[in-house]
């Protein structure tokens, strides 16, 4: 039993001056992403950008409207971690929530509890000359969702807005636009 921790100690003691001696390279390929990918292991697993994304629900109309949008922290598995967003915003107003990264897509409309997309990024209730009142379902095209590292980074801030682009009696007259604004 003593010649086993004799092997024991003097393995670690020669562990613990041989890295010093052998430099950096070591601890450095541990830390440089690159070296995990060459053995074959995503580095996206090992490291994960820090900071936040502010999204901005901008209400250019004149009518209350209900935002929505989801996030996909992993774009490849709607599944994991995936989060709807929700704001009310007022006419001519604005609201924001903050995400915590990693986020790799970002689109306007909600999840349903199967995972399915729904592209309805915004509604709201107009009325009439007639003063009928009419609900208003504005889509969002989700083939033009932005993902993180093509269109934003963790830091930058996203606007979704939705603004009114003729007579408010009719659907198509009210669009839904999503912009990037780069963080410091």
């Amino acid at each position: 039993m003593t010649v086993t921790k004799n092997r024991v100690v003097w393995g670690l003691l020669a562990t613990v001056l041989l890295v010093p001696l052998s430099g950096c390279m070591i601890a450095a390929d541990l830390i440089n992403p690159d070296f995990w990918g060459q053995i074959g292991i995503d580095s996206a697993l090992i490291s994960q950008p820090e900071g936040t994304i502010i999204v901005v629900f901008n209400n250019q109309t004149s009518t209350t409207a209900y935002f929505q949008a989801f996030v996909l922290p992993d774009a490849t598995d709607v599944t994991r971690n995936s989060r709807n967003l929700a704001a009310q915003v007022n006419g001519g107003d604005l609201r924001n929530e903050v995400i915590d990264c990693p986020i790799e897509l970002i689109a306007p409309g909600s999840l349903a509890s199967d995972y399915s997309i729904n592209t309805v990024g915004a509604t709201l209730t107009v009325v009439d000359d007639q003063q009928t009142a009419t609900t208003v379902q504005v889509e969002y095209d989700t083939a033009l969702a932005l993902q993180e590292g093509v269109a934003f980074q963790c830091g930058d801030v996203i606007e979704i807005r939705l603004s009114q682009t003729g007579a408010a009696e009719a659907e198509d007259q009210f669009l839904l636009t999503m912009s990037v604004i780069p963080g410091q």
